[in-house]
């Protein structure tokens, strides 16, 4: 009799794992690298780690509180391929290693992937940059800033989650001894009334710290970054919220 309970317990066990990966793949619609960090790489074996937002359809924040169970693909630069299941929960990173199996490597692309859902990838060089190379080749910073050599010694922008679990922008003002300083976050509902229903002209949608956050007619979101001493400023349009693609530009206030 005891066996036969220990066995119906194990399948109730399986069957709960199994269900609970279902619906963590059913209800994933988006998958946010928004901490990354290099750790060390000799040609044979590099190091590195970042973390990982997972949102549902209605951009609402699933691991806030409860680990989410990705699959993390790494790929070389010679060719070898290599994947593993790490547990995610919001704002903490996970660690991963590569090691040696043939020629020396000079990078690995790693992507995180929970049923048809992808993140982006992210190359970790073993000259320790790290280079997002999502949709349109975002280029962030070693620390993930999505605004690097383009405002970042002003202001430094990140992908963030905010208080209300949904994707934010957070701001951080960089001090004249190279130090962030947290000024708050462009949260989701900024955003939102402009998603898919852009103005008919560019409009001010609200300032953080010494950015400006444009709501632009063309259906994406801009901000402003600065002027620095000489007058320039920064723009990062984003192509909706949160981006899939970041570009840049810039003009000189007078």
């Amino acid at each position: 009799m005891t066996t036969r309970k220990t066995f119906v317990s194990l399948i109730l066990i399986v069957l709960f794992s199994l269900s609970a990966a279902s619906v963590q793949a059913q209800t994933a619609a988006l998958i946010n690298v928004t901490q990354t960090a290099f750790d060390i790489c000799n040609g044979e074996q590099l190091e590195g780690r970042f973390a990982l937002d997972i949102f549902d359809a209605n951009n609402n924040l699933l691991n806030g509180s409860t680990n989410i169970n990705a699959t993390i693909f790494m790929n070389t630069s010679n060719g070898r391929s290599y994947s593993r299941v790490w547990a995610y929960r919001s704002g903490v990173m996970q660690s991963f290693a590569f090691g040696k199996s043939g020629p020396n490597f000079v990078y690995v692309d790693v992507y995180a992937q929970i049923g048809a859902v992808v993140s982006d990838t992210y190359r970790y060089g073993c000259d320790g940059s790290i280079t997002r190379l999502g949709n349109g080749n975002i280029i962030t910073g070693p620390d993930a800033r999505i605004n690097p050599n383009n405002g970042d010694l002003i202001s430094a922008l990140y992908l963030a989650t905010g208080k209300d679990n949904k994707p934010a922008i957070r701001v951080y003002d960089i001090d004249a001894n190279s130090v962030g300083l947290l000024r708050g976050d462009y949260s989701f509902s900024v955003f939102e009334p402009y998603i898919g229903k852009p103005p008919k002209t560019n409009t001010v949608i609200t300032r953080v710290g010494r950015t400006v956050l444009i709501a632009l007619s063309t259906g994406e979101f801009q901000i402003n970054v600065g002027p620095d001493a000489e007058g320039k400023v920064h723009e990062v349009i984003l192509n909706s919220m949160p981006p899939t693609r970041i570009t840049f530009s810039f003009f000189y206030q007078r």
